[in-house]
This record gives C-alpha cells, sequence and structure tokens, in this order.
C-alpha cells in the first residue's frame, strides 16, 4: 500500500463543549482529487484548519508527507497550498504585490517569480487589474486571486476550501477543468465544496462527515453503486397491464412503478437489461418507445445518507 499523502488519526476537536470534529480517520494518496463533504457545521473547515495548521486538534493526529501537523508545521507548509474559504487579503495591495509576497514566502527564484506571477494572474483572470489595489476587487475577483495564492509555489499539495462559491458559472467551469489537471502536474488535491455536481466531475474520491463524525468514504463511482439504484424508464405507446405483470416477474426486476405511460423498473442487478426489457414488452403486446436507464449522481448519495 503506498504512503498516504494525508493521514488523519482519530482526529478529535472541543471549542469548550462544543465537539466539531469527533475521532475522524482519512488517507487520502497522492495523485487523487479528493472532495471533502458535508452541511454546514458538519466539521469541515475545522479539519482544514488543523491541517494547515492554523487550530490544534484536542485529540488524535494528522500527518501529511508522513509530518505531523503540529510538530513539523514548517515542512508540512513548505509543501502545501491553501485557498481558505472566502480568502481575505490586506486591502492596501495589489494583486501582483499579494502573488509577490507569498513568492518570496516560498523562495521562488528572482528569475522565475515575475513569471509565474504573470502566468497565475493571466490564469486567474486578473492580468489587466494587477496593479489595482485588493480592496477594489470583487468577490469573485477574490476567489481567483485566492486560488492563484494556494498554487504559486507548484505545490504538492493542494488544500481548497470552497474554491467556486461566489463565481459564475462559466468561471466555475474553469476552476473545475484547473483542479483535474493539478494531479497531472504532481499536486494532489483536498477541496471541500458544496457543489455536488462539481464535485462529482472533478473528484476521483470522496468523504462526506457529519457532525464531525465520517459517514463514508471511497471513490465516487464505486460509492454510487454501493449507495444508488439503477432505474430504466420505460415509455410506452400504451400501457396495459399485460406488459406490466411480465416486466414484474423477470427475475432482475426489484420494483415497477407506473406513471401515465410511463413505467419505471429498478433492476437488482447493474447490467444492461434493455435488450431483454424490450423483448417482455413486445412478446406482451406491447410497444416502447423510449427504454433508457437513469443514472445517479453522487447528490443521491450525499440526501440518501443524510437522511439516515
Amino acid at each position: 500500500m503506498q504512503e498516504p499523502i494525508i493521514e488523519i488519526s482519530n482526529l478529535t476537536k472541543h471549542y469548550g463543549k462544543l465537539l466539531a470534529v469527533s475521532s475522524l480517520s482519512l488517507r487520502v494518496n497522492k495523485d487523487e482529487v479528493f472532495g471533502f463533504l458535508g452541511p454546514n457545521g458538519a466539521g469541515k473547515t475545522t479539519t482544514i484548519k488543523i491541517l494547515v495548521g492554523q487550530l490544534n486538534p484536542s485529540a488524535g493526529s494528522a500527518k501529511i508527507f508522513g509530518y505531523d501537523v503540529v510538530k513539523d508545521r514548517k515542512k508540512v507548509l513548505e509543501k502545501v497550498g491553501y485557498m481558505p474559504e472566502l480568502p481575505r487579503f490586506p486591502v492596501y495591495l495589489s494583486g501582483e504585490e499579494l502573488l509577490n509576497l507569498y513568492a518570496k514566502f516560498y523562495r521562488i527564484p528572482v528569475g522565475e517569480r515575475q513569471k509565474k506571477i504573470k502566468e497565475f494572474l493571466e490564469f486567474a483572470g486578473l492580468w489587466e487589474r494587477r496593479k489595482d489595489k485588493i480592496g477594489r476587487y470583487s468577490k469573485g475577483m477574490l476567489q481567483r486571486l485566492g486560488f492563484a495564492q494556494a498554487l504559486i509555489n507548484d505545490p504538492e499539495l493542494a488544500v481548497l476550501d470552497e474554491p467556486t462559491i461566489g463565481l459564475d458559472p462559466e468561471v466555475t467551469v474553469e476552476f473545475r477543468t484547473a483542479i483535474k489537471e493539478l494531479p497531472k502536474k504532481g499536486t494532489t488535491v483536498f477541496v471541500s465544496s458544496h457543489l455536488l455536481n462539481e464535485v462529482q466531475q472533478a473528484c476521483s474520491h470522496v468523504a462526506i462527515i457529519n457532525r464531525g463524525k465520517l459517514v463514508v468514504s471511497g471513490r465516487v463511482d464505486e460509492l454510487i453503486d454501493r449507495f444508488t439504484e439503477t432505474i430504466i424508464e420505460i415509455e410506452l405507446a400504451e400501457v396495459n397491464e399485460r406488459v406490466v405483470k411480465a416486466l414484474s416477474k423477470l427475475e432482475f426486476t426489484k420494483e415497477v412503478k407506473v406513471e401515465g405511460k410511463m413505467i419505471r423498473l429498478v433492476p437488482s442487478t447493474r447490467e444492461d437489461v434493455r435488450e431483454r426489457i424490450a423483448k417482455t414488452i413486445q412478446e406482451n403486446g406491447g410497444l416502447a418507445l423510449t427504454i433508457r436507464p437513469i443514472k445517479s449522481t453522487l447528490e443521491d448519495v450525499y440526501l440518501q445518507l443524510m437522511k439516515g
């Protein structure tokens, strides 16, 4: 088994009597885009702040690249890029000055510095506004600047807390594409987000937490298979009882629901059974206009687990 990039073991954090994170254990491996999900107050931001050295745990441990995030904080931070939720920067600096400050902090050589600042400001769509003071930036511009500063040091791990909050759909898609490309450049990604559709498209793995505890973690596709059912939607020219009974008796049928001229069939298998369904309908005097599977999503998994 490969050494994990992030290894969280029985992590616990109290704020007085409030238990924010409770015995959380989690592994994130190299080159994964790992989604960290949960409702408001679930403990996501607290966990992230512990990982990046802004908070100390009450109990348990967290390691990044094998380094303890408390004892070896400096070594951890050299390898990590962090974008907080709703980034806040000194309003008297310009975007260019801010990135120059971070580049100096990460000891990026002078010869490389201006090239990287230009590259990341152009990526963030801020090159034309590079001389403007940050106090004049919109919320979306601040998010883009926050993303740029998190990546200025080409980190081995990027920790992103709600990176697309406040962005318009077009920029959100650009962020998603950029996040998916990061592992190709050697950067593992740990990203918290409420946008489940974006997480499903960007992330290979996810963990869902609630009330500070881990609910489930794993590959996105495996969790969808594990926690949701396939539904096959069948549109008929006319619905007759003979067709409905025949479909109900198929060995793979778990449930059949009739809604007007539409039949929704839940099979017990993930195999493609459309040909059998079509044949059964024809043999029983029916005419199928369409037979299509309705694919489940990460949102379906999330909602089902939160109900439980």
